[in-house]
């Protein structure tokens, strides 16, 4: 247990995978013209590892990075919903990123992160320099929170994302979307185990990191059965 504190600088290089040059002849379409992106990437930040103990915080991590990037290969869509990969000039990618997971009192679980950055696009180009990477939304929140009620175990859910960009020209925008779990799990003896979880509870019309509409609220229902043999 402690803090730690972690630096690294590199630089790299990445040739384009098999989905970027071939795509999956749907959504998807390949670019079999990419060239490997290349850049240094440097980061910095401080870890805490709590002590095992039945109440306290367990992990907390705060970390900084700023990558410049030449060639990034990022997915634009085009029309039709159709997405294709495409080399952009130059990039830089500054961020935040922190997480942390605790107990308290035994039986409350918290967990949860945050992401910050700013995702510049310093391709030469006059309509799209300085504006938002496409599919890089600026702040993005997770929280979980847990509840173990003897038994019986509940959560609770919520993911955030600021509004990002389908396009260069940042014209094709995806507005912020807020998205909320509840779920229960319930034991009914020694064989069955019943859990329910309804999703995106508030029935919010949302799209995804692609711009693909996601389902309202959803209900689900599952029931475990344990039927291993134990013998002497």
């Amino acid at each position: 247990g402690g803090w730690t504190g972690q630096a690294h600088a590199g630089r790299y290089g990445r040739p384009p995978g098999f989905f970027e040059l071939f795509g999956d002849r749907g959504a998807v379409m390949g670019n079999a013209d990419l060239v490997k992106e290349t850049g240094r990437n440097l980061d910095g930040g401080v870890v805490y590892h709590g002590v095992p103990a039945p109440s306290g915080v367990q992990l907390a991590e705060v970390v900084f990075y700023d990558n410049e990037v030449d060639d990034l290969i990022r997915f634009i869509q085009n029309s039709q919903r159709v997405s294709r990969p495409h080399n952009i000039g130059r990039a830089r990618l500054r961020g935040i990123e922190t997480r942390a997971r605790g107990v308290i009192g035994r039986h409350l679980h918290l967990e949860g992160s945050y992401a910050v950055q700013s995702a510049e696009n310093r391709s030469p180009f006059s309509f799209e320099h300085g504006n938002d990477l496409p599919g890089a939304p600026r702040r993005q929140l997770r929280g979980r929170v847990g509840v173990d009620a003897g038994h019986a175990a509940l959560h609770y859910e919520m993911s955030h994302e600021s509004r990002h960009f389908l396009d260069r020209a940042n014209l094709q925008p995806v507005p912020a979307r807020t998205v909320h779990t509840l779920g229960a799990r319930l034991p009914v003896n020694d064989t069955v185990t019943v859990a329910a979880e309804i999703r995106n509870l508030t029935d919010n019309q949302v799209a995804d990191l692609w711009g693909y509409p996601l389902p309202g609220r959803a209900a689900f229902l599952a029931i475990d059965l344990d039927l291993s043999l134990s013998g002497n």
